[in-house]
C-alpha cells in the first residue's frame, strides 16, 4: 500500500469527536449553563444570608425587649425619647406644641411619624459613654474614660429619666436646662445594667459630627459620640413610645380621651398612629381603623389592636434599609420587609 493510500485510510479511520475540538456555540453553550448555574447558587446563597441577617435582627430587637422590660422594672418607667444629641425630645404640653406630636394639633399625623429615637437604646440600655452624660464615670480634658469601670452600665436616671436634669418638666423645662446641669457631679449610688449584651462590637454605632453612623474601629473619636444599636444591615433601630405629657414617664396614655381648647374630646396617641409599625398584611380579626390614614391623599387607616396597647416598639426597616414614612404599603414595596418588635 502506498503511503498516501495509508494517511488516507488512518484519516477515514477517525471518529467525529477526533476529528475536531468544540465549536464557539457549544464553548457559549457551556459557559452560559456554568454561569447560570453560578447565578442560581448565588441566589440561593443570598436568601440563607438575608435569612439569617432576618432571624438575627428579631433576636436582637426580642432581647432589647427583655432590656426595656428589666430597666422598667428597676425605674418605673420606660426611658424616654431623645434626639440625636441625646437631648430630651419634649412631648406635648399645653402651649408648648413644638416639642412633640401632640393629638389636639393639625400636625398631628405627620408630627407622630418622627416620634422616635436611635439613641435611647443605647444610652438606657448599654451606657456606654466616655462621661458623665449616664451618671456612670468622668470626663477628662481629651474626652477619654476617666473614671469608673467597667464602662457600660448607668446610675439611676432619676424621675425625670434624665441624669442631671432637675429641671426637666419645670416651667422652664428647655434642653438648654439639661445641658447647663449635666456632668457637674459623678451621680453615686448603685449600678444599674448593662439592661443589653451585645454579641458583635459591629452592632454598636456612634453618630460623628456629620450625622454618619460609624464604628469603633473606624474613629478615633468614638467613644465621644452618642451611641446607637443597629441591626445586622448596620442600620440604627428605632425605638417608639407613645408621646406622653412631659415629665410624665410613668403614664401609658393609650387612648385616654383628652379636652382640646374647643372643649371636643380627643383619643391621645398610641403607635396604632405610627405608619411605618403597621403590618402590610393584617389579619382581619386584629384589625382596626387607625387615628390617621396612611398616606397624603388619605384612605388607608389600617392598624392593629397590639399597636394600640403597646407600650413600645422596637423598629428595623429590614434588608433593603429603605422605608417610606408616610404609608403602610407603598407600590415599591420598601415597607413589606420592616420588623416590628412590639412591647408589652
Amino acid at each position: 500500500m502506498s503511503m498516501n493510500r495509508i494517511r488516507q485510510h488512518n484519516q477515514n479511520a477517525q471518529t467525529p469527536s477526533e476529528r475536531r475540538g468544540f465549536t464557539v456555540i457549544e464553548l457559549l453553550v457551556v459557559v452560559a449553563i456554568i454561569i447560570l448555574l453560578l447565578s442560581i447558587l448565588a441566589v440561593a446563597v443570598n436568601r440563607v444570608v438575608l435569612g439569617a441577617q432576618s432571624a438575627n435582627t428579631t433576636a436582637l430587637m426580642s432581647s432589647i425587649t427583655q432590656g426595656l422590660a428589666k430597666f422598667e422594672g428597676d425605674h418605673g418607667y420606660l426611658p424616654p425619647v431623645l434626639n440625636d444629641d441625646r437631648g430630651v425630645r419634649f412631648s406635648f404640653a399645653t402651649g408648648d406644641r413644638d416639642n412633640g406630636p401632640d393629638p389636639t394639633d393639625s400636625s398631628y399625623r405627620d408630627d407622630v411619624q418622627d416620634w422616635y429615637s436611635i439613641t435611647t437604646l443605647a444610652e438606657y440600655l448599654i451606657g456606654w459613654d466616655h462621661g458623665c452624660r449616664d451618671g456612670y464615670g468622668e470626663t477628662s480634658a481629651n474626652n477619654q474614660f476617666d473614671g469608673e469601670i467597667p464602662l457600660t452600665g448607668i446610675r439611676s436616671p432619676g424621675a425625670d429619666g434624665v441624669w442631671g436634669a432637675t429641671y426637666y418638666g419645670s416651667q422652664d423645662g428647655s434642653i438648654e436646662a439639661r445641658e447647663a446641669h449635666l456632668c457637674t457631679d459623678v451621680i453615686q449610688g448603685k449600678r444599674f445594667g448593662p439592661y443589653l449584651e451585645l454579641k458583635d462590637k459591629q452592632l454598636l454605632g456612634g453618630i460623628d459630627p456629620n450625622g454618619n453612623i460609624v464604628f469603633a474601629d473606624e474613629d478615633s473619636s468614638f467613644n465621644s459620640y452618642a451611641k446607637v444599636i443597629v441591626d445586622y444591615w448596620g442600620t440604627p433601630l428605632r425605638y417608639y413610645r407613645p408621646a406622653y405629657p412631659a415629665g410624665q414617664l410613668k403614664h401609658n396614655y393609650n387612648r385616654i380621651e383628652s379636652t382640646n381648647a374647643d372643649g371636643h374630646t380627643v383619643p391621645l396617641p398610641s403607635l396604632s398612629d405610627v405608619f411605618v409599625l403597621r403590618p402590610s398584611n393584617v389579619n382581619v380579626s386584629g384589625a382596626i381603623n387607625g387615628l390617621n390614614d396612611a398616606s397624603s391623599n388619605g384612605g388607608d387607616p389600617t392598624s392593629v389592636r397590639s399597636l394600640l396597647a403597646a407600650k413600645f416598639a422596637i423598629f428595623s426597616a429590614g434588608a433593603d434599609v429603605t422605608l417610606n414614612q408616610l404609608i403602610r404599603v407603598d407600590e415599591e414595596e420598601f415597607n413589606r420587609d420592616n420588623i416590628v418588635e412590639v412591647g408589652p
